[in-house]
Formats: structure tokens, sequence, C-alpha cells
């Protein structure tokens, strides 16, 4: 996902991550998981505010998984 630059910082990325999540768990879907760049930590904050948490680090990327049934 990606929001314009001129649109960033006014919530449309974590509104977008949410509606995406809805309809995942909607269709039945019981896990996340994305990679992200480990230098990106916008992204960090943005996943872990939405309920994603880092399970593994690699030198490049960190992978974040999330729960849908809770």
């Amino acid at each position: 996902m990606l929001i314009d630059r001129r649109y960033q910082n006014r919530g449309y990325g974590r509104i977008m991550l949410r509606l995406g999540m809805d309809i995942l768990k909607k269709a039945g879907a019981k896990k996340l998981e994305l990679y992200f760049s480990r230098n990106n930590s916008a992204a960090l904050g943005r996943y872990k505010s939405v309920g994603f948490e880092i399970v593994a680090r690699y030198p490049n990327v960190c992978l974040m998984e999330c729960n849908l049934t809770e």
C-alpha cells in the first residue's frame, strides 16, 4: 500500500489498512503476515497501531503478523 505524499500524515493509511483487514477477516482470513523494510519506522508504527507484532527481523526486512480471530 502506498499513500501519495500529498495525502500522508492524515490517517488515510491507517484507514485503508483497517478496511483491508476487515475485508480479509470477513472473507475468512485468520492471520495476516507482512514484510517491510527495517528502516521504515513509519510503517512499523502504523502496523503496530492496528495490531501487528514483529515475529522476525532479517538484515533488511522485518516480518510482522496480526491475528484476526481476536
